[in-house]
């Protein structure tokens, strides 16, 4: 690692973006570099045995640096230029043409030079950012992310600045793709409804699949009808909405069946896997509130066999009722690493 960083070093000497060793004469910003990368004398004594000038030979090469543009006042913003402005104490004008001072001349020329400086180096920023966005996913081979609270941080970050559905998509995506179990992929779809990032017909149909399959028909028929709504699909994509569609209104026909008896049935019950079931269909519906009471009962009873996805469950249906504190409540409730992960992003979504 350290020889990989020495190479790039010396790249960037080429190029003058560090500092080198004692032996080169001062000036006014090797203060800086040296101060910020160290010294680099061997890659200059590389360089220079090689017959390569860096940055340092090409300023030493020129000698005394004109005054008036080392101070920044000499203007070329303009046609009418350049203002060759006098130096303070000089009997040269120090008003350009346009009528700007020295003090406005300088201040824009290093507010100029910075911007088209950044702008330069855009592409490793994005390259940066598009490689930590793949890390994330775990698309980028032979990079690991350890640290969880970091990640934690980065993800609130990202998500205060930039709460858009564009950004939540981009993060969903990832998830969607690496996950294979049921619970976690009906969470995640969920929640890519609830930020406004299910727009492809793929997502539509596949939520519907999951949700159907999952005991959710009410609500896979709902999105299968929302997704209709919007009028995005065609071809066999809309084969395959209009397919799902159907098989989620049949299945959905024989849920609402059993509202009817749910109350009943969900006060006499004393098992957690019945209060669960229950729960499962309340939340189908889009009865929140019923569906946080019989998820409660559900855990508080003998029974239960997924006590994370009842409390996953718990903790979307206060979500949408607009209870956020009890909703969060719920969410740290569930134990299993990768659900705790998706809930993470549920409690991203509340804050």
């Amino acid at each position: 690692m350290l020889k990989l960083a020495r190479y790039i070093v010396f790249g960037l000497l080429l190029a003058g973006s560090v500092s080198v060793g004692a032996d080169v004469p001062r000036d006014p910003y090797r203060h800086f570099f040296q101060d910020s990368f160290g010294d680099f004398s061997e890659e200059l004594a590389r360089a220079k045995a090689e017959g390569v000038d860096t940055i340092w030979d090409r300023y030493a090469a020129l000698g005394t640096q004109c005054k008036v543009g080392e101070l920044g006042i000499c203007c070329t913003v303009c046609h009418l230029g350049p203002c060759n402005l006098g130096l303070p104490g000089s009997k040269r004008p120090q008003v350009g043409v346009c009528g700007a001072t020295i003090h406005t001349v300088a201040s824009r020329r290093l507010a100029r030079d910075m911007a088209a400086g950044s702008a330069a180096h855009s592409d490793h920023g994005r390259s940066v950012a598009n490689l930590l966005l793949q890390a994330a996913r775990g698309e980028a081979p032979g990079y690991e992310i350890k640290d969880e609270a970091g990640t934690t941080k980065s993800l609130e970050l990202l998500l205060k600045h930039y709460p858009s559905p564009d950004t939540w998509d981009r993060l969903l995506d990832g998830y969607i793709k690496e996950t294979n179990h049921d619970h976690e992929l009906i969470a995640l779809y969920r929640l890519s409804e609830d930020v406004g990032s299910l727009r492809e017909p793929r997502q539509y149909i596949d939520m519907a699949q999951a949700l159907v399959v999952g005991g959710y028909a009410i609500e896979g028929q709902r999105i299968m009808e929302k997704g209709m709504s919007k009028d995005i699909f065609s071809g066999e994509d809309l084969t395959r909405a209009q397919r799902t569609l159907d098989s989620a209104k049949r299945r959905a026909d024989e849920e609402r069946k059993k509202l009817g008896g749910a109350d009943a049935a969900l006060a006499a019950t004393k098992s957690g896997e019945d209060a669960y079931t229950l729960g499962k269909l309340y939340f189908s519906d889009g009865k929140y509130a019923k569906s946080a009471a019989a998820m409660r009962k559900a855990i508080a009873t003998p029974g239960l066999e997924d006590v994370d996805d009842a409390h996953m469950q718990l903790g979307i249906a206060l979500a949408r009722d607009g209870k956020k504190a009890d909703a969060i409540k719920a969410f740290d409730g569930i134990k299993d690493p990768k659900f705790a992960e998706v809930a993470r992003l549920w409690k991203l979504r509340l804050r």
